[in-house]
């Protein structure tokens, strides 16, 4: 293996972590990269630290204005030379085989254009899980994300066509996935190869709200691609059902349809994953009739009841 990877970070106010995330990356066996580095206008000594170090496969980029995540990325990858692109972001943290175990999974597996991994949450004993196979991601994909972005690996050509979309910041990454895995096929390495670091400063503790709707909004187009049956079902109908914002009847009927729908997508055989959890919020609404009263109930569940309460529906009870 002698392909040359390029690591695309893109930074922004990081200073307190940025210099243990490069160190990471510069201790990896596998040492055949170059790390291009995006600041985003960063007001702290985040480029201070960057350019104390002299390794020649640095390549900073400063831009002129602050224009967020989803240019940084698209001009890293760009400019990027590599026959791979890994992503990383400025506080994680790579174990020191990540690029050599992720490299030699695509090498040896044409099929496979996007490799990540798990991670353990930096100060605990944490891990974040993935699904490994391409049809088990998909199928997660239904009602997560299944994927964590700076565990990333791709072939360079996975961009070729596709590109991060900057109206779904800071969901940027979901929505690429849902429109990448038509194409390619993921995989993830299932133990974990990255630190990922939790904080006050992460965006999705920043702008959890605009996170959410734009995920939403991904995951709607993503149904609409693999719903063959077309259920009518507006994107504000959709987001209502994930938000809590206000919810009918006829909503419940719709988002029912579309679950239903769902399950006869070629590439899902979603009954057989369906487990059916003993929650009390299932059961309650099991009792309440006629339909309207199960609505009122259904409506003031969290997102996870919800969805469970959704699947019981479509395996085991039919409208009259």
């Amino acid at each position: 293996m002698n392909r040359l990877i390029s690591v695309i970070l893109p930074v922004y106010n990081c200073d307190q972590y940025i210099k243990e995330c490069i160190d990471s990356i510069l201790s990896q066996t596998y040492t055949k990269f170059e790390l291009i580095i995006i600041d985003d206008k960063s007001t702290d000594k985040t480029v201070e630290i960057i350019k104390s170090y002299t390794d020649n496969r640095i390549k900073l980029t400063l831009k002129e204005k602050n224009t967020g995540l989803t240019d940084s990325l698209n001009y890293g990858i760009h400019i990027a030379q590599g026959d791979f692109i890994a992503r990383m972001d400025g506080d994680d943290v790579c174990m020191p085989t990540r690029f050599e175990e992720q490299i030699k999974v695509l090498i040896e597996n044409p099929e496979i254009s996007i490799c990540g991994s798990w991670a353990k949450i930096i100060g605990s004993n944490e891990y974040m899980e993935t699904p490994e196979c391409n049809h088990q991601i998909f199928k997660k994909f239904i009602f997560h994300n299944a994927l964590i972005h700076p565990s990333l690996m791709f072939r360079k050509k996975v961009f070729e066509n596709h590109k991060y979309d900057r109206n779904f910041e800071p969901a940027e990454d979901f929505n690429l996935w849902t429109r990448l895995i038509f194409e390619f096929n993921f995989y993830n390495i299932q133990k974990p190869l990255l630190n990922y670091r939790k904080h006050d400063m992460n965006v999705s503790k920043q702008r959890a709200q605009i996170q959410k709707e734009k995920f939403l909004e991904s995951l709607y187009n993503f149904y609409s691609t693999i719903n063959e049956d077309k259920s009518e079902v507006d994107l504000k109908i959709f987001k209502n059902f994930y938000l809590n914002t206000s919810f009918t009847t006829a909503d419940f009927l719709k988002i029912y349809e579309l679950y239903n729908s769902l399950l006869n997508y070629k590439k899902i055989n979603l009954k057989k994953e369906v487990k059916l959890l003993d929650k009390r919020a299932v059961r309650k609404l099991l009792e309440q009739k006629p339909l309207i009263e199960t609505i009122k109930v259904f409506i003031k569940l969290n997102i996870n009841d919800k969805l469970q309460f959704i699947k019981y529906y479509i395996k085991k009870v039919k409208f009259s």
